[in-house]
Parts: C-alpha cells; sequence; structure tokens
C-alpha cells in the first residue's frame, strides 16, 4: 500500500526456516521512497539506526570493546540494515564511516554485506567498531559506487 507521502507499507506471512518450521506475519514500512542511493534503516520518525549488536543481538548504547564476542580484538560487531544494496560479486564496494559530535570522521571496517534471507530488498552490513570512536553520539552513512546513504544515529558508550 502506497501512502500518501510516498511511503510504502507491505504486510505478508512469510515461511520460517526449516530448524524452527510453520509460518509468520511480517509488516514492513519502507522509510522512503523507491530510490537507487542506499537508505539505512532507522526507526519511525527517528535517526535512530535500526542496529544490533552482532554477538548479543542488543541495540545502543554500544561499547568499542566487548567481552561477549568470539573475536581476539574483542571489538564489537554492529548490524546495520538498509536497502539499495548492490550484494552481487562484482559490485561496487561497500563502505561506512562515522561522524561522531566534534565532526571527526572515522572508517568503520565492513566484515561483510549480505542480504537478509527471505527479504530480497534488505542487507545487513557488519562493521567492526574501531578504536578511534569516541563515546557519545555518532552519524553512521555507507556509500556504494559513490553514492551516500541517509545518516543514521547509534550511541557508544564507554567500553566495561
Amino acid at each position: 500500500m502506497l501512502q500518501p507521502d510516498g511511503k510504502l507499507i507491505a504486510v505478508g506471512q512469510f515461511w520460517k526456516d526449516s530448524t524452527f518450521g510453520g509460518s509468520g506475519f511480517g509488516v514492513a514500512r519502507y522509510l522512503t521512497a523507491a530510490s537507487s542511493a542506499p537508505q539505512l534503516l532507522t526507526e519511525e520518525n527517528s535517526e535512530k539506526a535500526v542496529a544490533l549488536d552482532s554477538g548479543t543481538m542488543v541495540r545502543d548504547p554500544f561499547p568499542v570493546f566487548t567481552t561477549f564476542n568470539f573475536s581476539a580484538d574483542h571489538r564489537t560487531r554492529l548490524m546495520l540494515f538498509a536497502t539499495n544494496v548492490d550484494t552481487q560479486p562484482g559490485a561496487a564496494v561497500v563502505t561506512v564511516q562515522a561522524e561522531d559530535s566534534q565532526h571527526r570522521i572515522v572508517s568503520l571496517p565492513v566484515e561483510c554485506t549480505v542480504k537478509v534471507p527471505g527479504f530480497d530488498w534488505l542487507s545487513e552490513i557488519c562493521v567492526k567498531l574501531p578504536n578511534e570512536l569516541t563515546t557519545g553520539d555518532i552519524y553512521i552513512s555507507l556509500s556504494q559506487g559513490g553514492v551516500t546513504s541517509n545518516k543514521a544515529l547509534v550511541k557508544i558508550k564507554a567500553s566495561p
């Protein structure tokens, strides 16, 4: 259904994976009109990114270092979600950057970019938080093929 503001709502049934079986019901709201620019998902009427710690599946605030993952460096990995990202072999590389409150730009190493199973329109981008990030609000954006996404807000807290 197309809303008056140009945003699209999709409703439907989906099949869960073979491990859990059965089916489920889902609702998705596309927050922007059709575009070829990558778009980071944000909470409705907010700049807050839809992002999870890949080890704990918890929302922000995120520590830069954590003991709750299996990596040798104990750096937090974030799962970001975006539309209009090409994950096909040979596609342009996806880059992600963060901007802190002092407008310093820090590159976030991208470790994987994959389609979310069952949602061909949605991509997951896994990034590693680098040492250079400061605590507080940071804005994340991604780029592919010279086209940059919107900025989405995440909170960084002091590491334990």
